[in-house]
């Protein structure tokens, strides 16, 4: 391959300009042009710079340039608009973030531009995704990436609240799935919903025995628009498993398609609400809503409706020893069904609590993961030996979660520290006191400090739980209390 070939593939790659390359070699921009045109010829130290970063970016490994199509039919999905602005609100703050982070490190080597650039690049290419941006955005929505006031907005709109299909496709949905109207199913059909996020919208309605209910009516065409979307995002696995060079190819993307589109099946969410209401039916702070089977099918969910205040709300005027409950609750209600049964709530966002008297309900039972009886007793081993110093039995535990596929050249005794510091309130060794600046700073040590980065493996039972451990971590950053007496 001819020099101007491999500079333009390395540029490529990386997502730069050639404004943004040149700065990159020290050079002019009119240089680089005269290079990658032919009309000059590349100096030697160019190209020894050239190969640096060809050896960083393994293109002996033939890693493709990314590129996802945009030509995605959303059809009717008119409500993604918002989503898309909040979308790429999160995106640019995320952007900005991680280039202060890299901009932070004492040494800014070859090794770390180009796992910046990437990074650049791969937020750039999800912006482009059509029919995922709701979902994500609404995972992003509360992560703390020094969003303004106006980015906090959004985000509390997206939590809450997007723009709603027209009635008419809501009763097309409803005739389908029992033949019947709104109108006609229940005595009373309110057509303006209170709710609409990611996959559907949700109408208050009365039954005829006189039961309020809340009806979730799936969007048309969202299953197609989504298959789509991660058909695209293939693309986007291949750079992250660039990035983390010890994670098995594949895994993410297929376990974040899996539970997108388990989404999309409200038959199997009416079970995982079951499962749950069932586990804390005598728990006297955590509601479940109970499901009307009889109006439920597989693109419309009717629960019994309940009320109370919003996240946002609850922060603004509880006070710290109501705060301080909440964050214990909330807790419980992940990983009480995990360590006893398996089952994991993957989607703890603030959109999904509502809080009224000595009570929190929970929604939204859709992104549910339930992992086997082997990865959960090696990860109940894991909090043991962190509670005890066990380092012997943490390694053990590592490899059965499969953590890395490296472990000759994976830092245990690092890892032991950091996941001491991560899951301590999952061992409860002490209080814990998870303000912005302390999540922060976790999140900083477990990416741009971890020495294991290039060699740490997430197998598709580790993906979600880690995901739903820095969810809640930041739910309580945002509560700022300290999580004491857990039981």
């Amino acid at each position: 391959m001819k020099a101007d070939q491999r500079l333009r593939r390395i540029r490529s790659t990386l997502g730069l300009s050639q404004e943004q390359m040149a700065k990159e070699l020290r050079v002019t921009r009119a240089a680089l042009t005269l290079w990658e045109t032919r009309k000059r010829a590349m100096p030697g130290p160019v190209l020894l710079i050239l190969e640096l970063y060809e050896r960083e970016l393994g293109f002996n490994e033939t890693l493709p340039a990314l590129c996802i199509q945009e030509k995605i039919n959303v059809g009717k999905m008119r409500h993604l608009d918002l989503a898309k602005m909040t979308f790429q609100t999160a995106l640019a703050s995320l952007k900005e973030e991680i280039s202060k982070l890299f901009s932070h490190q004492h040494k800014r080597s070859v090794e770390n531009r180009i796992h910046e650039a990437l990074v650049l690049n791969l937020i750039d290419q999800l912006g482009k995704l059509k029919g995922l941006p709701m979902k994500v955005g609404q995972m992003m929505s509360f992560f703390d990436f020094d969003l303004s006031e106006e980015e906090r907005f959004y985000f509390s709109t997206l939590q809450q609240q997007s723009p709603s299909l027209p009635e008419r496709n809501i009763i097309e949905i409803i005739v389908e799935e029992f033949g019947e109207t709104p109108r006609q199913l229940f005595k009373t059909w309110e057509a303006l919903p209170f709710s609409a996020a990611s996959i559907g919208q949700v109408h208050k309605a009365v039954l005829e025995n006189g039961k309020t209910v809340a009806v979730k009516v799936q969007y048309p065409g969202i299953r197609n628009s989504l298959e789509k979307d991660l058909l695209y995002a293939k693309g986007i696995d291949k750079i992250l498993t660039h990035i983390f060079k010890g994670q098995e190819p594949g895994v993410w993307i297929e376990e974040i398609k899996a539970r997108f589109l388990e989404e999309c099946d409200y038959v199997n969410e009416a079970k995982n609400q079951e499962f749950f209401k069932n586990f804390f039916e005598n728990d006297k702070n955590i509601s479940i809503p109970s499901i009307i089977k009889e109006h439920s099918g597989r693109k419309v969910l009717t629960s019994e409706y309940v009320e109370g205040k919003n996240f946002a709300s609850f922060c603004s005027h509880a006070s710290e020893l109501e705060k301080e409950w909440a964050a214990q609750t909330i807790f419980r209600f992940f990983t009480e069904p995990f360590l006893q049964s398996g089952c994991l709530h993957v989607d703890p966002h603030p959109g999904n609590f509502l809080f009224s008297s000595e009570k929190i309900h929970f929604l939204d039972f859709g992104c549910v993961k339930k992992v086997s009886v082997s990865f959960l007793e090696h990860f109940k081993n894991m909090l043991h030996s962190l509670k005890t110093n066990d380092k012997i039995l943490f390694k053990q535990s590592c490899l059965g979660i499969q953590m890395t596929k490296q472990p000759e050249v994976f830092n245990f005794d690092w890892q032991f520290g950091f996941m001491k510091e991560w899951l301590l309130p999952w061992y409860h060794e002490k209080p814990v006191h998870l303000s912005p600046k302390k999540y922060k700073a976790l999140w900083q040590k477990a990416t741009l400090q971890n020495p294991n980065v290039k060699n740490l493996n997430f197998s598709s039972e580790l993906i979600f739980l880690n995901h739903t451990i820095w969810a809640i971590y930041a739910l309580f950053s945002h509560l700022r209390v300290e999580l004491t007496d857990i039981p």
